[in-house]
């Protein structure tokens, strides 16, 4: 007879190409998010203001990138532990998050050309489970369109 976790070795086995859970039915899979350009520019625009003004910086503060604030994957940064958010305060339940960033001293390398990062996070249920062999830039990460020295000048 085959135990829960058995059925969860499995599976585990085969979310690389997408599976369905034997307890729940569910499809999942592994997803491996790229670092993205409006993540690139979201994080400089970050690090600018931060090494001006060192504090805690609110989303709503951030620029919009590609029609969202911080680009919408602003967040995901925090997998390459380039950015940290800050904690809520107290026993505030309300919200889930406080919406608060700084970069992290790997982020401002990485803004400054000083570090590279692994291209893609292989996320499961929003945890880490690998990362790509291949390595990018701030600059590579950006894309063409946008200028890297004209980003950290304004």
């Amino acid at each position: 007879m085959e135990t829960i976790e058995d059925a969860k070795e499995k599976f585990m086995l085969r979310i690389e190409d997408g599976a369905e859970c034997p307890c729940c039915g569910q499809y999942a899979k592994l997803y491996k998010r790229p670092f993205g350009s409006a993540m690139a520019r979201a994080l400089v625009w970050l690090v600018r203001e931060y090494e001006r003004n060192d504090r805690w910086y609110n989303i709503h503060e951030f620029p919009l990138i590609q029609g969202r604030r911080g680009g919408g994957d602003f967040a995901k940064l925090v997998h390459w532990g380039l950015i940290q958010e800050r904690e809520t305060e107290g026993d505030d339940t309300a919200r889930r998050t406080s919406g608060f960033w700084r970069p992290t001293g790997s982020g401002i390398q990485f803004a400054h050309r000083r570090l590279l990062v692994p291209k893609r996070v292989h996320l499961y249920n929003n945890q880490i489970r690998g990362w790509d062999s291949e390595y990018i830039d701030v600059s590579e990460a950006l894309g063409k369109k946008f200028d890297y020295a004209e980003l950290m000048a304004s």
